[in-house]
């Protein structure tokens, strides 16, 4: 009887996970295996490999990230909420606002219930997927309703659906929320998230949030903010945990410490962080889009060893694919050429990756340039730029480098 009871207790350990249970684990060295989660601390992620029974520890040093695969997680069945909350460290929360009274704003999320935010913190509130001029520096908030008038001055308050906003000496002007398009407020002053081991979390309902540390039980995740409130959620409305500044940092999350663009004719053409870019059906969730003349540079402290990346002309916000581009590129080191493309950066071209050893260097810049006094078509996408803190093994290969790569 009792051989009988093990064998079945084994039976069921092995039994094939949900759909929605299985994630994709990536360690730091880039390979992926299907686990199941058990838990997840400050000490790693303890994971069920499928087809195994016993779980594994997979230290900070080795987690890079764990996204659901299968169907999506489920969330409520509520219809999708119709704003997307912007924050200054480009995380978004789709939901609808619900009070703001003093620093304090109740934003309700489909995925997350009712939570808070520093109105600090708070770039703008739109029911647009991506309002225009997001980064422009304001010196009031500022009001865009659905009839295109725009009310200016200051937010003050926020209850029964209405925005309070004060538009000149002491009055105070009732906004619907229904008559509104994007709330854009003064620029944010909360600091920039320092360069140092966070967690951002992705949500089914497509809302992210990155917090300084994050803890599951398996059922739920508690995260705790920069402004350190505490919020518990429910697993199932989680679709990607990432380490962010881990053992591998992604420049595309970092500030840099400078941006440069210099236009041909016209404004500059605002280069663009973080971007999840689909090229030819391969998904690149941390990218840096940009237009020549281009000069983006980093402060390094010597944590990290090796700076990877693949690069390639923007098909997308180019004409006819970017053919007629004629860019170069280069990477330089502490005001040195480490690594030169100048002459042969052409479409459709996706570089293999490259790797440049940091060695003692404190600064990196990426560069790009017209190779052409017409500067035709000079968007330019830098593919998962990454800092490794260890150099890569030839087995390793990259951060999700691209499948048979043209090479130039």
């Amino acid at each position: 009887m009792r051989t009988v009871f093990i064998a079945s207790l084994l039976c069921l350990l092995a039994a094939p996970l949900r759909a929605d249970d299985v994630w994709m684990l990536q360690t730091a060295d880039f390979r992926q295996i299907s686990v199941g989660l058990a838990s997840f601390n400050a000490s790693g992620a303890r994971v069920i490999p499928v087809g195994q029974v016993n779980e594994e520890l997979i230290p900070m040093d080795r987690f890079l990230m764990l996204e659901r695969i299968g169907r999506p997680a489920s969330v409520a069945s509520a219809p999708r909420y119709p704003f997307t909350l912007f924050l200054s460290g480009g995380d978004r929360v789709l939901g609808v606002p619900l009070s703001l009274q003093g620093e304090t704003l109740v934003w309700e999320s489909q995925a997350m219930g009712k939570i808070s935010f520093s109105i600090r913190q708070v770039v703008a509130i739109s029911r647009l997927a991506l309002p225009p001029d997001l980064t422009a520096d304001r010196k009031e908030d500022q009001i865009l309703l659905a009839n295109h008038d725009t009310v200016r001055g200051i937010v003050v308050g926020a209850e029964d659906r209405k925005f309070s906003v004060q538009t000149g000496e002491g009055a105070t002007t009732p906004v619907p929320l229904d008559a509104i398009t994007t709330i854009y407020f003064a620029s944010a002053t909360a600091k920039p998230r320092a360069s140092t081991q966070a967690f951002r979390v992705t949500f089914a309902d497509g809302s992210s949030l990155t917090a300084p540390s994050a803890k599951s039980d398996g059922q739920n995740i508690d995260l705790t903010l920069y402004d350190d409130s505490k919020h518990q959620i429910r697993i199932s409305a989680v679709t990607a945990i990432e380490q962010l500044d881990g053992p591998v940092s992604y420049l595309a999350s970092r500030s840099p410490a400078s941006d440069e663009q210099i236009p041909f004719s016209g404004p500059p053409m605002l280069n663009q962080f973080d971007k999840a870019l689909n090229l030819a059906g391969h998904v690149w969730p941390h990218c840096i889009v940009v237009h020549a003349d281009s000069k983006i540079s980093y402060a390094l402290d010597g944590t990290y060893k090796t700076f990877q990346t693949q690069f390639c002309i923007d098909p997308q916000l180019n004409a006819r694919n970017g053919i007629m581009a004629n860019l170069g590129v280069r990477i330089w080191l502490d005001g040195k050429v480490a690594y030169d493309a100048a002459n042969s950066v052409r479409a459709p071209k996706t570089w293999p990756l490259i790797s440049v050893p940091l060695g003692n260097a404190r600064q990196l810049t990426l560069e790009v340039f017209h190779n052409d006094a017409t500067a035709t078509q000079g968007w330019f996408d830098w593919l998962q730029p990454a800092l490794l803190r260890t150099s890569p093994t030839p087995e390793s290969g990259g951060p999700a480098a691209a499948p048979a790569p043209a090479t130039p």
